[in-house]
C-alpha cells in the first residue's frame, strides 16, 4: 500500500532550487490510526503481504518507512506514519495506478488502520553521509515546520543548511537532512509554514553526538547566525523510523 510527516508550500523558488540540487523525489504520507481490535502485530503481518504485491508489480525506485511517534504532542493523534518514496513522478503515478487495480484490492482491504491526513510532496535532499548498513532497526527523525524571512526563497534555505550539515560531517558526526516540498493535500495546521525541514540520524546514539556537536560548535556560529537570518523553525517532534522497503535512490 502507498500510504504516509514533513511539508512545503508551493513556492515560485522552486523550479531555481530544482535547477540547482539533485533531482527531487517524490513522496506521500498517511498519519494512522489502527481500527478497532486492530494492533501492530496486524500491520506487520499487511507490511509482509505489501512487500510480496510490490516484488510482483512494475513498480521500480518506491520505498517506504514507518514512522511511530516518538516526542510528539500530543502523542495520541495517530499511532503511525506510513511514509513513501518514489524516485520520479512517472513511477509515483505508476505506483497509484496499481495500488488503485484489481489486483491490490484484497490487499487495501486488509490495511489495518485508517489515515485521516494525507499529502504529497517532494523531497530535495541537502546532504547525507552514512548508508543502510549503519541504521538501527528503529533510528530517529526530527521534524519542523518552517517559514522563510522575508526576500528568503528555498534556494537560500537549502545553502544554509548545507553549509550547517557540511560542517557536522567535517567532524565525523552521521546525518542527513531534507527540505520538503508539498504539492497536494496541504494539513490546514501546515499551511502557515513554507516548509518543513527533516533530519535522520543511523541510530539514536548518533543522534545524541549530533546533538551535542550542535551545542557544542554550530549554535551561536556564522553559520548558525546565517540560518536564522534566512528562516525560522517551530513544532520540533521526533519519530522512530523503522524500513519497509528500501531503494538505493534514497541516500539518508
Amino acid at each position: 500500500m502507498r500510504i504516509f510527516v514533513s511539508i512545503f508550500l508551493i513556492l515560485t523558488s522552486h523550479n531555481s532550487l530544482e535547477a540547482k540540487t539533485s533531482e527531487p523525489i517524490w513522496s506521500e504520507y498517511f498519519s494512522c490510526k489502527l481500527d478497532s481490535g486492530k494492533t501492530l502485530e496486524d500491520l506487520d503481518i499487511y507490511k509482509s503481504n505489501w512487500n510480496k504485491f510490490m516484488d510482483e508489480s512494475d513498480v521500480t525506485g518506491y520505498d517506504a518507512a514507518i514512522l511511530y511517534p516518538r516526542y510528539v504532542s500530543p502523542s495520541d493523534e495517530h499511532d503511525f506514519i506510513w511514509v513513501g518514496h518514489s524516485s520520479n513522478s512517472i513511477q509515483f503515478g505508476i505506483g497509484n495506478d496499481n495500488w488503485g487495480g484489481e489486483e491490490a484490492k484484497e490487499l487495501r482491504r486488509s490495511f489495518p488502520a485508517s489515515c485521516n491526513e494525507s499529502f504529497s510532496a517532494q523531497q530535495f535532499l541537502i546532504q547525507s553521509n552514512y548508508t543502510l548498513d549503519e541504521m538501527n532497526p528503529t533510528y530517529p527523525v526530527s521534524y519542523r515546520d518552517c517559514k522563510l524571512l522575508s526576500n528568503k526563497t528555498l534556494e537560500d534555505a537549502y545553502k544554509v543548511v548545507l553549509q550547517s550539515m557540511t560542517s557536522s560531517h567535517s567532524r565525523g558526526i552521521k546525518v542527513s537532512s531534507r527540505i520538503i516540498e508539498i504539492k497536494y493535500g496541504t494539513p490546514a495546521k501546515l499551511e502557515p509554514y513554507d516548509f518543513i525541514l527533516s533530519f535522520n540520524s543511523p541510530t539514536w546514539e548518533e543522534w545524541g553526538r549530533g546533538t551535542k556537536d550542535y551545542d557544542e560548535n554550530i549554535l551561536g556560529s556564522p553559520g548558525d547566525n546565517e540560518v536564522n537570518k534566512t528562516f525560522i523553525c517551530e513544532n520540533p517532534r521526533m519519530y522512530s523510523g523503522s524500513i519497509v522497503r528500501w531503494y538505493d535512490f534514497i541516500k539518508r
